[in-house]
C-alpha cells in the first residue's frame, strides 16, 4: 500500500483507517511519502495514523522518507511509532539532507531492537540538486554504528558511503548479519581486508558492477560469497521489486538459495515473476508453488505457453493456499480454464486476481471464468487487460464478482457503450468499491445510438463519486485524437488501438478526408485479428490516399501473409513501402512481385532482413524487372550467387538507388557485377558494403565503376 500526506485530504482519513486495519485483507506492506512542506503539519488523522501503526500486528515491510527533524514533526512521531511496533520486519528508508538530531533519532529505533531483520539505509545529501549527492555524513554513520551491534539484523543495505564513513560502520556491524549490500555505491568499493579481520556471520556481500570488478581478482574469507547486484543471486537478495526467475537459466545451487530465502520471515512479502517460456523441471514447481509454498505473490509470465505447461502449473498451484495476489501474462486456452478454477475453488485466500496480455480470452473464456470468480468470495482486486472479452462475457463476470470488491479494472477490451446500464447497476449492488477503470474500450456514442451514452456516464460518475470511488469512464476518441494530432497525415498507431473496432474507426475518419495523402506506421502487428487485417486492407484498397506504408517487424504467420499480401497487390496509390523484419515466404513474395508490376505509384521498396529464400528472390525480380521502382533496399537479407545474378539482370531502367548491403554475397559473384557495371546506364547508386565479394575486391570494383561514370557506390545503410 502506497500513502502520500502530502495528496490526502480530510475526506480520505476514514478510507486509510479502513484499509490499515482491514481484518480481511491485513496490510503487509505500507510505503510513506510526504513532502517537506507537509512535514511540520500534523493532521488530527494523521495522529490517529501513527496509534494504529504503533500497535500493528501483520505490517511486516515499511517504507518511509526521512527528512530532518525539529519540534512537532511528522518525522518525530512517525519514528516514534516505529520504535514501539514490533511486527515490522523490513525497514527502507530514504534519509534526505537529514541532520544529526534526525539520525540519533533513527538510531534509537534499531538501539537494542529484536523485530527488524532489515535495513535499507540509502544517504541523499544535495548542496545543489543539479550536482551528484555527496555522501553520508560521518556523524550519521557515527550514530548508525552505535545502534546496529544491538539490533538482530540479517540484512543490512547501505547507499551514499565513501571509505571514511564505511570504515565508521564496518566494525559496528552486528554478529547475526548474513547479508552486506553496497551495491547502491557506484564509485565505491570496500577494502578486502576489513571483511578479512572481522569476525562475523557476513555470507553475501552484493557490490555495484563497477566495484564487483574489483573484486573478481581478489581473495576473500570463503564464507563471503561476493556477487555483482545484476546476478540472480544479486536481485534475489537486493529485496527491491519481484524476484524474476527464469528455470532454464538457473542450477541447483540457485533453486536452494531461492527455495530457503522465500521461507525467510524477511521475505513474507516477496513477488515472483515466474518466466516459464522454456518450461520448467515439475520437481522445482512444486516446491516453489506446491502445497509447502510460502509464497504470497504469483505472476506468472511466458509466450505462448503450451497447454502441457499450463495444465501442469495449475495442477501445482490447486494444492496452493499461500497465495494471495496471481497475475496471469500470457494467453490462456479455453481448456485450462478448468485447472484455474479449480485453483480458485481451493484457495480461498486469492485477495487479487490480474489477467494482462490474455487477447485469446473472448466472451465464451469468460463466462467459463464467471463461474470460478463466484468461488473467490475474498476478492479484493481483479484486472483484465487487453482481452477480446466484449459485453456478454463482462456481464457473466459482472454477476460473480464478491460484495468485497475494492478494485475493478477492466480496459483495452472489446466493451462498448451497451455495457453502461450494467456498469450502473453493479456499483448501485458494489458500495465498498474504490477503483473502477474501463479505459480504452471502444465506447462510443455511436455504438448504442439508443441510448443516452453521455447521460449515463454522467450518471455512473454521480454514484462513484458520492462513493468515494475512483472512477475512469469516457467515450472512447483514441483514433479520433490520433488522426487530429497530426496535420501532415502521418498516422503510428500504437500496438494496443489495433483491435477490429480501431481499425474500422480509423477507416471512417480517414474517410472524411479523401484528398489527403497519408501515411501510415504500423510496425509490429503481430496482435491484429484477421478481421482486422481485413478492415485494413479495405483501407488499402478504397479510394483513400496511402501513399507510405510501414509494416515493419510484422510478425505474421505464413497464412496471414498469403491472405494479405493478395489482397494488398490491388493497391495502387502506396509510393514508399516498408515491410522490414518480417520472415516472407515465397507465396507472400509472389504476391508482392505482382503487386510491383501492377502499381504505377511504387518507387520507394524497403526489404531489410526479410529472411527472403531463393524462390522468393526469383518471384521478387520477376516483379522488379517490370516495376516502376526507384529505389530498393535488400539489406541483411543473405544472396546466393544465382540470386545476386538474378537480381542485376532484372534491374528496371527506373531504378537509381540499389542497397545490398550485408547480404553475404560470395566472390562468386564478382564477374557478374563486373559485367552490370561494364554494361550499366541507369543505375546511380550501388551499396555493396559488407559482402565478401565487395570487401575482397573493392579496389577493382570502384574502378571499374568509375569507368562507367554512372554509378557510384554507397557505403552506410540506406
Amino acid at each position: 500500500m502506497d500513502l502520500s500526506f502530502t495528496k490526502l485530504k480530510d475526506d480520505d482519513w476514514p478510507v486509510v483507517f479502513e484499509q490499515i486495519q482491514n481484518k480481511d485483507y491485513p496490510l503487509r506492506g505500507l510505503s510513506l511519502s510526504w513532502d517537506e512542506t507537509s512535514n511540520k503539519m500534523i493532521e488530527p488523522g494523521f495522529i490517529q495514523f501513527i496509534k494504529i501503526i504503533e500497535n500493528h500486528t501483520t505490517l511486516i515491510r515499511f517504507k518511509f522518507f526521512l527528512y530532518s527533524i525539529s519540534d512537532n514533526t511528522k518525522t518525530n512521531f512517525l519514528l516514534d511509532a516505529l520504535k514501539k511496533n514490533r511486527s515490522i520486519k523490513n525497514v527502507s528508508v530514504d534519509a534526505i539532507g537529514v541532520n544529526q538530531q534526525t539520525t540519533k533519532a533513527f538510531s534509537e529505533v534499531l538501539k537494542d531492537n529484536q523485530s527488524i531483520l532489515s535495513l535499507n539505509f540509502f544517504s541523499i545529501n544535495y548542496v545543489d540538486p543539479r550536482e551528484p549527492p555527496y555522501p553520508m555524513f560521518y556523524e550519521c554513520a557515527t550514530d548508525l554504528s552505535h545502534s546496529i551491534p544491538t539490533s538482530v539484523l540479517q540484512r543490512l543495505k547501505i547507499g551514499g558511503i565513501d571509505d571514511r564513513s564505511f570504515n565508521i560502520l564496518i566494525p559496528s556491524l552486528v554478529k547475526t548479519l548474513q547479508v552486506l549490500d553496497l551495491s547502491g555505491n557506484e564509485y565505491f568499493s570496500p577494502d578486502i581486508s576489513t571483511f578479512q579481520s572481522n569476525n562475523n556471520t557476513l555470507k553475501l556481500l552484493i557490490l555495484h558492477p563497477s566495484g564487483f570488478e574489483k573484486f573478481k581478482q581478489s581473495k576473500l574469507s570463503s564464507k563471503i560469497h561476493v556477487v555483482n547486484r545484476d546476478s540472480f543471486l544479486g536481485k534475489l537478495f537486493s529485496h527491491k521489486g519481484p524476484i524474476s526467475i527464469t528455470p532454464h537459466t538457473m542450477n541447483k545451487t540457485d533453486w536452494s538459495i531461492l527455495l530457503t530465502e522465500l521461507t525467510n520471515d524477511i521475505n513474507s512479502l516477496r513477488e515472483v515473476d515466474l518466466d516459464l517460456s522454456n518450461g520448467c523441471d515439475e520437481n522445482y514447481l512444486e516446491d516453489l508453488l506446491g502445497a509447502q509454498s510460502q509464497l504470497k505473490n504469483l505472476k506468472i509470465n511466458g509466450t505462448s505457453l503450451n497447454q502441457s505447461i499450463q495444465e501442469k502449473l495449475f495442477q501445482i498451484l490447486s494444492r496452493n493456499t499461500s497465495i494471495i495476489k496471481f497475475e496471469m501474462n500470457t494467453k490462456i486456452e479455453l481448456n485450462i480454464l478448468k485447472y484455474l478454477i479449480d485453483f480458485l475453488a481451493k484457495n480461498n485466500n486469492i485477495a487479487h486476481l490480474k489477467f494482462y496480455e490474455c487477447t485469446n480470452l473472448g466472451n465464451q473464456e469468460a463466462i467459463v471464468l464467471a463461474d470460478g470468480l463466484k468461488m473467490a468470495t475474498k476478492l479484493k482486486s481483479f484486472q483484465v487487460n487487453n482481452s477480446d472479452i466484449g459485453n456478454s462475457g463482462f456481464q457473466a463476470i459482472l454477476s460473480s464478482l464478491s460484495d468485497s470488491l475494492i478494485v475493478l479494472h477492466f480496459t483495452h477490451s472489446c466493451l462498448n457503450a451497451k455495457i453502461l446500464p450494467w456498469v450502473e447497476s453493479f456499483i448501485k449492488t458494489h458500495p465498498k468499491i474504490k477503483d473502477i477503470s474501463l479505459e480504452n474500450n471502444p465506447i462510443t456514442l455511436n455504438s448504442a445510438p439508443e441510448l443516452n451514452v453521455s447521460g449515463l456516464i454522467d450518471q455512473i460518475l454521480k454514484i462513484t463519486n458520492a462513493n468515494q470511488c475512483n472512477c475512469y469512464l469516457e467515450i472512447y476518441t483514441k483514433i479520433q485524437d490520433i488522426i487530429a494530432e497530426t496535420e501532415i497525415g502521418c498516422i503510428s498507431l500504437p500496438r494496443e488501438h489495433r483491435r477490429d473496432y480501431d481499425l474500422l474507426e480509423l477507416y471512417n475518419e480517414m474517410k472524411k478526408n479523401p484528398t489527403k495523402y497519408w501515411s501510415i506506421n504500423m510496425r509490429s502487428n503481430s496482435n491484429m485479428s484477421l478481421n482486422a487485417y481485413n478492415i485494413f486492407l479495405d483501407i488499402l484498397n478504397c479510394d483513400i490516399r496511402v501513399a507510405e506504408l510501414y509494416l515493419g517487424e510484422d510478425d505474421m504467420n505464413e497464412e496471414m501473409q498469403k491472405y494479405f499480401f493478395k489482397d494488398f497487390r490491388d493497391n495502387n496509390t502506396v509510393e514508399h513501402l516498408d515491410i522490414s523484419q518480417n520472415k516472407l515466404c515465397s507465396q507472400a513474395m509472389k504476391y508482392i512481385g505482382s503487386f510491383l508490376i501492377h502499381s504505377s505509384k511504387i518507387c520507394v521498396f524497403t526489404l531489410r532482413k526479410c529472411k527472403i529464400d531463393s524462390e522468393g528472390i526469383r518471384y521478387l525480380c520477376k516483379g522488379l524487372s517490370e516495376s516502376r521502382l526507384y529505389s530498393l533496399s535488400l539489406i541483411n537479407n543473405p544472396l546466393s550467387s544465382d540470386s545476386c545474378a538474378r537480381i542485376f539482370s532484372s534491374i528496371p531502367p527506373s531504378l537509381k538507388s540499389l542497397s545490398l548491403w550485408g547480404d553475404d554475397i560470395p566472390e562468386s559473384s564478382l564477374q557478374t557485377i563486373i559485367d552490370f557495371l561494364n554494361t550499366n546506364k541507369t543505375l546511380e547508386t550501388l551499396n555493396l558494403k559488407f559482402n565478401p565479394v565487395y570487401d575482397k575486391h573493392v579496389d577493382q570494383l570502384e574502378q571499374i565503376a568509375k569507368q562507367n561514370g554512372i554509378c557510384k557506390y554507397a557505403t552506410h545503410p540506406e
